[in-house]
């Protein structure tokens, strides 16, 4: 995965991603990104593989998805995320902020995850 922002600085990194729920199998962090209404969906089929202690995030539109996915994946820690930013894509695998903002993520406590 290769990212790159506004102000030029560029990251490479080695990630392993999948769209099928069964790659959430042995993940410490997950990251939610399906539309509002496929919330409670994937919180269902995410609560059948994920391992207690995960962390989720919500990256999604939306000010209620954290706490739908909060109910249906107790003993997982879920945080709700806003990305006040455009992201393009350049290339496969390639991505580039390029308007101004951070991404934000709540507080979750200590993070031990990585």
């Amino acid at each position: 995965l290769r990212t790159s922002e506004l102000e030029g600085r560029e990251v490479v990194a080695r990630v392993r991603v999948g769209t099928d729920v069964a790659a959430a199998r042995e993940a410490k962090l997950v990251l939610v990104t399906v539309k509002s209404a496929q919330t409670a969906d994937a919180g269902a089929a995410l609560a059948k593989v994920l391992p207690e202690g995960a962390v989720v995030v919500s990256l999604q539109n939306g000010v209620r998805n954290a706490d739908v996915l909060r109910a249906a994946l107790p003993g997982r820690r879920v945080l709700a995320a806003m990305v006040p930013f455009n992201v393009i894509r350049r290339g496969p695998g390639a991505y580039h902020r390029a308007s101004a903002g951070a991404l934000r993520v709540e507080d979750g406590g200590p993070w031990d995850v990585v």
